[in-house]
């Protein structure tokens, strides 16, 4: 396993625990709720290593899930 892999395997855990508390400020069952399930699952099986980390759109995907955060962490303030 690469030196990147592992990286991105960590990086994923550390965002799982973000995108939890995350899901404590979403107030509604909508399409934002179900793009945190998808990014959940998503750093779940990266996580777990299920997932190629060395694919290069596994960092795409983790840059994704980390903006996901960003913008919930900025339009919930707070926690429900």
């Amino acid at each position: 396993m690469s030196l990147s892999s592992i990286a991105q395997q960590q990086r994923a855990k550390h965002l799982s625990v973000r995108l939890d508390a995350c899901v404590d400020r979403i107030d509604d069952r909508g399409l934002v709720k179900q793009h945190a399930v998808m990014y959940a699952a998503f750093l779940t099986d990266l996580g777990a290593g299920r997932l190629d980390a060395t694919d290069p759109n596994i960092a795409d995907m983790v840059g994704l899930a980390d903006e996901f955060c960003a913008l919930v962490e900025s339009e919930y303030q707070t926690v429900n």
